[in-house]
This record gives C-alpha cells, structure tokens and sequence, in this order.
C-alpha cells in the first residue's frame, strides 16, 4: 500500500483576499487550486519569471535585497512586459500590499 505525506507549504501566506508567494530555489509555484495575488523573490531563486507570469499572473511582483542588480533588472523588464507592478525593495524600501 502507498503512503501519501501530506505536509504545509512555508512559501505561501493567505490571508482573506491577500495570496503571498514566496519563490524559493524548490521552484514551487504550480500550486493546484492556489493563485497567488502578489509574488515575492527572494536569494534570486534562479527561475525563468516569464513562464512564472504566463502561469500564475500575480497583481505584483516584488524583490528583495538579497537580489542581485542584475536579475531584478531583468525581472523588472519581465514584468513590464507582462504589464504586472514591479517593486524593488533595494530601491524602495518597505512597500504596503493592498489586497
């Protein structure tokens, strides 16, 4: 008989209508029944953000600073393209979600 092991996301946050995905390097974001609001890249988890946006289409996308320069231009581009907000955190500081 197989044994099925269920366990908790730690890349997700729900919370009434706010939907938080954190990217990690496990490169989970096909999540059945869950579409993520706004997306979070942290330690540039090293995934193609176009195929990302195809997919899920967040309200917004934002980084952090353990991001290198390069890769946040890069996703910033990305995200234009797809007309999804971009922030970077580096350059802005804290920034408030409004589900």
């Amino acid at each position: 008989m197989d044994t099925i092991q269920i366990k908790a996301l730690q890349n997700t946050f729900i919370k009434k209508e706010l939907k938080l995905l954190v990217l990690d390097r496990k490169g989970v974001y096909n999540i059945p029944h869950f579409k993520p609001s706004y997306l979070l890249k942290p330690n540039d988890p090293g995934m193609n953000l176009d195929s990302i946006l195809l997919h899920i289409h967040p309200k917004m996308v934002t980084a952090d600073g353990s991001n290198p320069t390069w890769s946040v231009s890069r996703w910033k581009k990305t995200c234009q393209k797809h007309k999804i907000p971009f922030v970077n955190l580096r350059e802005k500081g804290g920034s408030p979600i409004n589900p």
